[in-house]
């Protein structure tokens, strides 16, 4: 029987990598070449769910006696290639070139099992009356996610004499890329509702197998059930850019940079996008800098057409909650809208000083605006939204999310550094460097529930775990200070980094499980030698093994009902997993490592 305890760490990984290079000059100069590069990588992972206890109703005692830890075992495949030409032809530089890329991910899952499938393991005796001929397993495949790009380019560039006291650095290209998202089915008994009960679903006569039994199961690979037919898919899109980029020093001391760029995209139309960057040198040691842009993102093509159908056990009742497309007609119903592009806008301003020769410091302020963010939505699972459903016949549903434009954010952050080289610290060199960063996220805007939500009860379009995973999950302070020192071929380091306070909610079906984690600072170490042909290093990282605080909030779940758990219960899975999932450092604690490393001769 697999163990089944819960596993810390990282999971047991296996990968296989190649990658190759070609440059064939075409020409004695050197200035014309054709190129060609490519690779090939296959990951076998592990990871693990929450454990099953062999008492819970998640469990068949007939198949895990003492319960089960359901593990993935995805296959990650990723292969591209990519090549064109180099060259020179009247005045410009030219290259043209293409490239594809293609990456899956098989969803494989061991030590589960499909409750609804009954604790039948025999195929010749299947035992759940809504899958004839499915008998339950251990292990099954959940499906496919797989992606596509091929790109298509051409880019040309010349410094051009235009009257200006310095030639104007002009480029100028344009890109076709066609991307392809797939979903395929997992097989059968990783997605099916077999129907069979759990024996403790006795009801009130006490007797399991009557009428009145009272208590359904989750349906689906225990873990990650797999793709439904429903959920298969094959889209793709195009897209075409254009763009073009000029620089120039407009004085000996102030370079300018302007850039503007089209795109167009055949699910969702075009944007024009511009960049304004300059620099001001009025001495060798001081220099400005300051730039102005905005932006955009289309959505992911896997953000318009992801579906998926997971089932929860909610209040001993099992409820299918599904992530539909926008144009699913369920998400419709609830007042999905198209996906648009998210815009930007960016400016940004620093300096960098160097007062001598050994010290250099720079500051930098940004400001991020984003508009039409797009985000998952909360979970609509009121009971007035699942009666609207049930009575459009479109399926019953515990609850629905899908992806909407729903926010506007605002970021804004400092980050400063400084760096110091100390000379003859003994026979040898002392390097110094610090780095402080302060980032803040906010909301600015968020959309109202659609009107066909409106007297719901529906609290809001995105929920209180997305709020605070958007404005506090990260901490606001970060920095590090770093000293390196080095004499002949023996180098050590030492480095300290620092993680501020952040908060976070755990898991997505409590708005008030909210938990405030303090600030840590972590220590690295590492001594190495330079032998002749190799560099040999040894180190540890969190040197005195800093672990995130734990989940401690005695917050009622529910104040109504005290039975429903704290906080602490919610984020900590009742003692299962300790640690705060959001950490800035994770939670695996020391690391001690060694590295070699190898000079390869051109």
């Amino acid at each position: 029987v697999p163990q089944p305890n819960q596993h810390w760490g990282d999971g047991l990984e296996k990968d296989i990598m190649t990658l190759g290079n070609l440059r064939l000059p075409l020409n004695a100069a050197g200035t014309s070449e054709f190129y060609a590069f490519g690779g090939y990588s296959f990951r076998k992972g592990t990871g693990n769910a929450y454990r099953r206890y062999a008492s819970n109703y998640r469990n068949w005692p007939d198949i895990y006696p003492l319960g089960f830890l359901p593990e993935f075992s995805p296959h990650v495949t990723d292969y591209s290639a990519a090549g064109g030409w180099r060259g020179a032809t009247g005045g410009w530089s030219v290259d043209l070139g293409a490239s594809f890329g293609h990456n899956h991910f098989d969803y494989d899952l061991t030590n589960t099992l499909n409750m609804s499938l009954g604790p039948c393991l025999d195929p010749n005796a299947p035992c759940a009356p809504n899958a004839p001929g499915i008998a339950n397993k251990t292990s099954f495949y959940a499906g496919r996610l797989g992606r596509e790009e091929f790109i298509a380019q051409a880019n040309v560039a010349k410094a051009l004499n235009v009257g200006l006291k310095a030639p104007v650095n002009f480029a100028v290209g344009a890109a076709y890329r066609r991307e392809r998202y797939q979903i395929s089915q997992g097989d059968s008994a990783s997605w099916i509702d077999g129907g069979h009960l759990p024996q403790d679903s006795a009801g009130a006569d006490g007797v399991f197998g009557t009428a009145d039994d009272d208590l359904r199961v989750v349906a689906g690979s225990q873990g990650f059930p797999g793709f439904a037919p429903l959920d298969v898919s094959d889209h793709h899109r195009n897209n075409f850019a254009a763009y073009a980029d000029a620089e120039t020093e407009i004085s000996p001391q102030v370079l300018a940079d302007v850039a503007g760029r089209f795109e167009h995209y055949s699910d969702f139309g075009s944007r024009v996008t511009g960049k304004l960057a300059l620099r001001y040198q009025p001495s060798r040691q001081l220099t400005l800098r300051g730039a102005a842009s905005t932006g955009f993102r289309a959505p992911g093509i896997s953000q318009e057409f992801f579906r998926h159908v997971v089932t929860n056990v909610i209040a001993g009742a099992p409820e299918q909650i599904i992530i539909a497309p926008v144009n699913d007609t369920v998400a419709r119903l609830l007042g999905s809208k198209p996906l648009r592009d998210e815009t930007s806008m960016n400016l940004s301003g620093g300096f960098a000083v160097s007062p001598s020769s050994s010290l250099t410091m720079t500051a930098d302020y940004y400001y991020i605006k984003i508009k039409h963010r797009i985000m998952l939505s909360a979970t609509f699972d009121e009971s007035a939204t699942l009666a609207y459903l049930n009575s459009k016949a479109v399926g019953s549903f515990g609850g629905v999310q899908y992806f909407t434009n729903g926010l506007d954010t605002r970021t804004q952050g400092v980050d400063v550094t400084a760096n110091l080289r100390v000379s003859n610290v003994g026979p040898g060199a002392l390097d110094w460097t610090a780095g402080v960063n302060w980032t803040k996220n906010e909301i600015t805007r968020v959309d109202p529930v659609p009107a066909v939500l409106q007297g719901t009860g529906e609290p809001g379009l995105i929920d209180t775990v997305t709020w605070i995973g958007i404005t506090e999950e990260r901490p606001d302070w970060r920095g590090t200070l770093t000293g390196q020192y080095s004499v002949s071929r023996f180098h050590a380091l030492a480095r300290a980094s620092y993680f501020g306070k952040f908060s976070s909610a755990q898991p997505g079906y409590c708005d008030f499980c909210r938990e405030n984690y303090g600030a840590k600072t972590l220590f690295d170490a590492e001594v190495g030698y330079r032998f002749n042909g190799v560099d040999l290093s040894v180190g540890i990282r969190n040197l005195f093994d800093t672990y995130p605080d734990q989940p401690s909030s005695p917050a009622l779940v529910d104040p109504s009902d005290p039975s429903a758990g704290t906080s602490k219960d919610w984020n900590n899975n009742y003692g299962t997993f300790p640690w705060a999932a959001a950490s800035p450092f994770g939670y695996n604690g020391r690391y001690l490592y060694t590295r070699a490393s190898i000079p390869l001769s051109r």
